[in-house]
């Protein structure tokens, strides 16, 4: 019996992909236009900020989801790569600009001065996790070197541990992430999540141990 080549059943599998990606995201655009009543024709810097850390979060958590099932196609992951880095890159960028555009001064401190200080912790794990993020796209790039690729799981650790610290980022000050069910909702996905990190960092553990299994 002949087996059916693994690209070609990740082909097929392509179309669920998307689809989950687009269901996500659009429970994210909801809630976001329906803080906003809907008055999406004039929106602040204020106001665009939190949907592109949601989409970033989503994306990447689509990441883990699809990575320990194993399902992976090239254009998924490029595609969606780019949507991330983009995403990462402009929420805090734009937020900068708004608190400047206020009078609050540049980052990092302008970035403190937008909340009480009783949640400055909450805004330093957001701070601290945008720059492991960043850190991924420069040791992806160098993964040929023996010295990255010798510490490569630990890579993949700390990617894992940014999503877990942004999840608590949102759900303490994330504006839209203060709803009943979509509170819920990003809970479930931070709880599947767990389970997800855990196969993908074991994967890369393992394949770090043992060459020849990777793939």
């Amino acid at each position: 019996m002949q087996h059916e080549p693994s690209d070609q059943i990740n082909t097929r599998r392509a179309p669920i992909m998307w689809a989950v990606l687009f269901v996500l995201s659009s429970v994210a655009f909801y809630v976001w236009a329906k803080s906003l009543g809907w008055k999406t024709n004039n929106i602040s810097a204020f106001g665009l900020f939190p949907l592109l850390g949601m989409l970033a979060w989503l994306t990447m958590w689509t990441h883990y989801f699809w990575g320990a099932m194993q399902w992976r196609t090239k254009l998924y992951s490029r595609v969606t790569g780019y949507i991330v880095l983009v995403c990462i890159l402009l929420h805090p960028a734009i937020f900068a600009y708004a608190q400047y555009k206020a009078g609050k001064g540049f980052p990092p401190l302008s970035y403190y001065r937008y909340l009480p200080p009783s949640v400055n912790w909450a805004v330093a794990l957001g701070s601290f996790s945008f720059f492991v993020f960043i850190s991924y796209e420069f040791f992806k790039r160098m993964k040929s070197r023996p010295w990255v690729a010798r510490y490569w799981p630990w890579v993949s650790v700390s990617q894992a541990v940014a999503m877990f610290l942004i999840f608590i980022h949102s759900l303490k000050i994330g504006n839209n992430l203060q709803i009943g069910w979509f509170r819920i909702f990003w809970a479930v996905c931070g709880i599947i999540l767990v389970p997800c990190a855990f196969i993908l960092v074991s994967r890369d553990f393992s394949s770090h141990k043992h060459p020849e299994h990777r793939g």
